[in-house]
């Protein structure tokens, strides 16, 4: 979930329930609204600077040469503010808008593109020069990934280089990228519980954080030596829970932290809860009840958390108390 620099406007996308369309919540009135972008299975969101984000649209299956990327800002998502096509059929991409905001958002982007019996995993984004660039990954093929089992889910740029770190669904260990060489340089061990990573640099300090099924981890960039481990979501027991069965692990959902990034929220989807652990002692520090399956998470400053249930893409709300875990 993208929170804007304002903490009034919230934007998420859960592909299962809004398909080609975008949630907008503001968040003085907890006032909700859905706002179509396109015909696309599912969407995927970006966060840039000065609160912009891009919109990867995806097709499923996907469509033989069609590629959209689109950019728009928190306080008003409905609004294109740039955007830009992939045809095919021979032609160059397509620009509308303001060229000059692609240099505020990511340059790179996991999507998939067919065309010409040819397929494309890595899209780079050029706004200045309006040059866009697709890449196949050699590393990525069925000898080493069952590809209808997992899938590319991320590609992160690292803080002050031209890398990136890639994700893979089921896959605990994600893989450093080189756009220019084109190759892969090596693997990064998570907590070997093969989740669905996602990853995050802080911008307060460096350091990569990550989800791995049922365990948040701190890694230390310079070395990618994993600083602490958490697991949060216990398997249930025998007696008296219903959440799954006996001895069967359980996954968190979302992280994100807070403005100052004092605190890392992570929802449970199976305990009906958010926990903050302290980014200082990587503890849990407090705790939300939310109910439902919290999914999708923002925690803003006043402590108050918003979430989307897992199946349903609802509204859970709720505010920060002190953690009794």
């Amino acid at each position: 979930m993208i929170v804007d620099s304002s903490e009034a406007n919230l934007i998420s996308t859960q592909g299962w329930v809004d398909k080609g369309a975008i949630w907008w919540c503001r968040t003085a009135s907890a006032s909700l609204q859905t706002i179509p972008l396109s015909d696309a299975s599912y969407l995927t969101l970006h966060k840039g600077v000065d609160d912009l984000f891009a919109v990867v649209h995806h097709y499923n299956p996907p469509r033989e040469g069609q590629l959209i990327v689109t950019a728009h800002a928190g306080a008003a998502p409905q609004q294109v503010l740039a955007g830009v096509t992939l045809p095919g059929h021979g032609q160059g991409p397509v620009w509308q808008g303001d060229a000059g905001i692609w240099e505020r958002l990511p340059r790179a982007y996991l999507a998939y593109y067919a065309y010409g019996g040819s397929h494309y995993d890595l899209l780079l984004i050029n706004g200045r020069e309006q040059r866009v660039e697709m890449q196949k990954f050699g590393w990525y093929d069925d000898g080493s990934y069952d590809q209808g089992y997992q899938q590319l889910l991320e590609a992160i740029e690292l803080p002050g280089s031209s890398l990136l770190l890639m994700s893979i669904q089921r896959d605990s260990e994600p893989v450093l990228y080189d756009p220019w060489q084109q190759r892969a340089l090596g693997k990064i061990s998570l907590a070997n519980r093969s989740g669905n990573p996602h990853l995050v640099f802080r911008r307060t300090a460096f350091e990569l954080w990550a989800s791995d099924y049922d365990t948040l981890l701190r890694l230390d960039p310079r070395d990618w030596r994993v600083m602490n481990a958490l697991r949060l979501q216990q398997a249930p027991s025998a007696a008296g829970n219903n959440a799954g069965s006996a001895g069967t692990a359980l996954f968190i959902g979302g992280f994100t932290f807070n403005r100052d990034e004092s605190l890392c929220a992570v929802s449970r989807p199976y305990s009906g809860d958010v926990v903050a652990l302290d980014t200082a002692t990587f503890q849990v520090r407090n705790r939300a009840v939310t109910g439902g399956q919290p999914l999708d998470v923002a925690l803003l400053s006043d402590g108050r958390v918003f979430c989307r249930d897992w199946k349903s893409g609802e509204l859970l709300l709720a505010r920060l108390e002190q953690s009794q875990r």
